[in-house]
């Protein structure tokens, strides 16, 4: 093989792993960045769905007005691919409106909450509660057994007289939770983003936003099938110029010095190589 050949073949071959490295890399970061924003696309939505659901929602509504809101933040929100609004009227039931992709209405259900186990703290509070029998704290505690106990809800209704002390204070801004799953065939990665609700009165709840990342997929192989046509009409220009470098610069001297190292050999020892360079 000829010293030319051997210089077009490593100089192609480094173009080549250069050119497949950059644009690996480009297409890597642009579905990274796609993907953070489509994160924070469905934080904005969780967001604001919630702030509009605490200034709506209220204790006296009943399940198809809570629907209607649902219905209505989807007409203003259509990004988001699945609604899924959660909500604890009491500390006995919950409520679920989900409302998916080509549902007309939100699907309902409402079942009885599990009672998870109490930290030492809220148990304190329950039996400080407790004790607080009618506000009259001064009676002796054999006397308050006369009459039944009562325990101050969680968050009492709007107005109640007796003030609450709270064991934890409830967040002044939504606390958010961002999750990625893939969907059982694998087909494409479902992105969540839950923020909580306290409007007034005892109900509270999250909003949860689900958006799929069917652009972001979309997106990314388009990039991937023009930097593939970009990079080969690349990569081939590259190797025909470098072809000609090659072939100019080292091929055309070495033939030259090689046809006068032939004729000297047959005896012609007068034979001179004109130098057109100073390499």
């Amino acid at each position: 093989m000829k010293i030319r050949t051997k210089l077009i073949l490593l100089l192609s071959a480094a173009l080549i792993v250069t050119m497949v490295v950059s644009t690996w890399l480009r297409i890597h970061w642009t579905r990274q960045r796609l993907e953070e924003q489509l994160a924070q696309s469905a934080q904005d939505t969780a967001v604001a769905i919630a702030d509009e659901l605490v200034k709506t929602l209220r204790s006296d509504m009943d399940k198809d007005e809570m629907s209607d809101l649902l219905k209505d933040a989807e007409r203003r929100h259509p990004g988001a691919t699945n609604l899924k609004l959660t909500l604890f009227p009491d500390e006995e039931t919950v409520t679920t409106f989900e409302l998916g992709a080509g549902m007309v209405n939100p699907k309902v259900a409402t079942k009885p909450l599990q009672a998870k186990p109490k930290t030492a703290p809220q148990r304190r509070e329950d039996a400080r509660r407790a004790y607080y029998d009618h506000g009259e704290s001064t009676r002796a505690p054999g006397q308050r057994m006369v009459e039944a106990l009562w325990r101050t809800p969680d968050k009492p209704p709007a107005g109640d007289r007796w003030p609450v002390r709270a064991v934890q204070p409830p967040p002044k801004k939504p606390v958010l939770t961002v999750n990625a799953h893939n969907e059982p065939n694998g087909a494409r990665t479902i992105v969540e983003a839950d923020a909580e609700i306290d409007p007034k009165g005892p109900m509270h709840g999250k909003i949860s936003v689900s958006k799929t990342d069917e652009l972001v997929v979309d997106m990314v192989r388009s990039e991937e099938l023009s930097s593939v046509l970009v990079t080969g009409s690349a990569v081939a220009m590259l190797m025909l110029f470098t072809a000609f470098i090659v072939n100019r610069v080292v091929g055309r001297p070495v033939s030259l010095l090689e046809a006068a190292m032939k004729r000297v050999e047959g005896g012609m020892l007068d034979e001179r190589v004109p130098v057109a360079t100073h390499d």
